[in-house]
């Protein structure tokens, strides 16, 4: 983290992290956004030191970070950061994490948002890749990324931030660590997310994400053996594209298997129909459908009866 003369140092503090991390990365962008200072400790996770016994001893599920104020023991980043928010923090945690009710409230529904929907697809997206020698992202998790990047595109339609302000908060520095963890991954398009696009750019400019999550980043994208072409995105559309060919050609392979000759029914049927993400009982991914008719899907209309 950055560091200056005029930043409080909390000796009696100590943060385990390893930088690669998108939670240690958020909790890291939240103490230098409040101007704090902690001892820190590198843990490297493919050397298997996060299964220490000491990391155990303090967190059995041997998850990074961990927070220890003296005989506190804290393991979730969204504890750590509105703990040390409301525990050290001055008119800075302030802007992060509001004092009013519904202030603090709607920020906090952003960062668990982050928590319960983004982070487990980052982890469904990187483990594999990380620690399964795997070179592929799994189509579910390739559509259930593009899922939350058009919701938060919908979120950010009335907003330039994830609170009701115009600065970033708390719910922004959670969301930017995984987002731009999850854009290494699977890219975020700027003319299909122009919001989310422009919200990323702006975080990135932030003091706090250059000194807290770039190098993290950089070192998390070299991990795993991303270069400016994303091998791995295309190695996924590519299989992707191979094992699920497009409605009216596999209809049409189909009927002239099975010698139909009714093709050009089968094949306006197919076009009518929508695709559905893996998650709504589909094969196909939404990110080759359209993402508004998923979300808003047309009533289906009845076949006439003769």
């Amino acid at each position: 983290m950055g560091g200056g003369s005029s930043r409080p140092s909390l000796k009696h503090c100590t943060l385990w992290k390893a930088d690669r991390s998108p939670a240690c990365r958020a909790v890291m962008m939240a103490l230098d956004a409040m101007n704090i200072d902690v001892r820190e400790v590198d843990v490297n996770l493919d050397k298997g030191e996060h299964r220490s016994a000491e990391i155990t001893a303090m967190n059995p599920r041997q998850t990074l970070p961990i927070l220890k104020d003296k005989d506190l023991v804290l393991s979730d980043s969204n504890a750590i950061a509105t703990y040390m928010a409301s525990r050290y923090g001055s008119a800075a945690a302030n802007m992060l994490l509001p004092t009013d009710p519904a202030g603090r409230a709607l920020v906090e529904q952003y960062m668990h948002f982050n928590s319960s929907v983004l982070y487990p697809q980052y982890k469904a997206a990187s483990n594999p890749i990380l620690y399964q020698n795997c070179r592929v992202i799994a189509m579910p998790t390739f559509c259930e990324i593009h899922c939350a990047y058009y919701d938060m595109e919908n979120m950010l339609k009335d907003r330039p931030w994830f609170n009701r302000g115009n600065w970033p908060s708390m719910g922004d520095i959670m969301l930017a660590a995984t987002v731009s963890t999850l854009h290494i991954l699977v890219p975020i398009q700027k003319k299909k997310y122009p919001k989310l696009a422009s919200w990323l750019f702006r975080m990135s400019e932030r003091n706090f994400y250059i000194t807290a999550n770039k190098n993290g980043l950089a070192e998390f994208a070299k991990r795993i053996n991303i270069v400016e072409s994303h091998p791995i995105l295309k190695e996924t559309q590519e299989i992707y594209k191979a094992a699920h060919p497009e409605p009216e050609q596999k209809q049409i392979k189909q009927q002239e298997d099975k010698g139909d000759s009714n093709d050009a029914a089968v094949i306006m049927d197919s076009r009518k129909s929508v695709d559905k993400p893996a998650k709504y009982k589909g094969e196909k991914c939404c990110y080759l459908a359209d993402l508004q008719d998923l979300r808003n899907p047309s009533p289906k209309t009845k076949p006439k009866t003769e």
